[in-house]
């Protein structure tokens, strides 16, 4: 229960903090109960370091960012879709371990090791993506290594892809 409790405390405290949206204070909540449900502490404290990283790498280089128009809308609150996206093959990993093992937060060893794969890949995508915005460089897109503006999906930078 108190797991539940903090989930809930700190999706209204992302939510005051302006980290997300209404939307995405909702979708993160859903999807770290799921994940305290199915992995309990071990799987909730690394969902928590993949959203401190990702809340830390988008404040990295906002002034720049921001001035390129590429920051992140709404003052880098992340919404609902946006916690959806990463956050459902992470919580739908965190819910196969869970069931597999009873719930009690030792998780089925695939579907742990799919877990932590989800999270780990999440957070590369993140932070690389803030990390390469905010630092000069030429962004190439790989499929033909043309320079495109930093910003562009599919871009890839230096900065971004060491970060």
């Amino acid at each position: 229960m108190l797991l539940h409790g903090l989930n809930a405390a700190l999706a209204f405290l992302g939510w005051r903090l302006g980290t997300v949206d209404r939307g995405g204070a909702l979708a993160g909540f859903a999807v770290g109960a799921g994940v305290a449900a199915g992995l309990a502490w071990p799987g909730y404290l690394l969902l928590l370091a993949y959203f401190a990283a990702g809340v830390a790498a988008t404040r990295i280089g906002w002034r720049r960012k921001a001035e390129l128009g590429i920051a992140e809308a709404r003052g880098g609150a992340r919404g609902a879709r946006q916690a959806l996206a990463n956050g459902a093959p992470i919580l739908g990993f965190g819910a196969a371990a869970g069931l597999l093992a009873g719930g009690d937060g030792s998780g089925g060893a695939a579907a742990a090791a799919g877990f932590v794969g989800a999270v780990v890949t999440a957070t590369a995508d993140t932070v690389s993506s803030e990390i390469g915005k905010a630092l000069p460089g030429t962004v190439v897109r790989l499929s033909d290594r043309r320079p495109v503006p930093p910003g562009t999906p599919g871009g890839v930078s230096f900065g971004g892809t060491l970060a």
